[in-house]
């Protein structure tokens, strides 16, 4: 399924070599007039000839899809291998029990940090003192 290399470090698939060698031509009109000249080589095919075309171009979309499917499958696969491997580091960084009790007490934690937001920032005070 691998063809030749694309020059920019990759490898272009062979579907995808095999129709830019069998149709590139037609389908890469730059102008106007070689757009005109594609659609009017299109018509003097037979219908069979165009079916064949028009099917063979559908399996070469069937094989880059499965190019393509594949390479999701082994995308999920590493995206899997990189999530358990930080719940791994993540289980590292949890604090032990005892320093999660200490936070619990600590006014700066997380629980001391809601505490403060509950309480009134300024105390309530007469404004007319007698």
């Amino acid at each position: 399924m691998v063809g030749r290399s694309t020059g920019r470090g990759g490898l272009k698939p062979m579907f995808l070599e095999k129709a830019e060698e069998l149709y590139g031509e037609a389908f890469e009109a730059r102008s106007r007039k070689e757009l005109a000249e594609a659609m009017m080589e299109w018509s003097d095919l037979t219908e069979e000839e165009q079916r064949f075309a028009l099917a063979h171009l559908m399996y070469l979309n069937v094989q880059g899809q499965a190019v393509v499917a594949k390479g999701i499958g082994q995308l999920r696969d590493l995206l899997e291998e990189i999530a358990e491997g930080l719940a791994g580091v993540m289980e590292m960084w949890e604090p032990e029990e005892d320093a999660a009790d200490e936070t619990a007490t600590d006014p700066h934690g997380p629980e001391g940090a809601v505490k403060a937001l509950d309480e009134p920032m300024v105390e309530q005070t007469e404004l007319n003192p007698t």
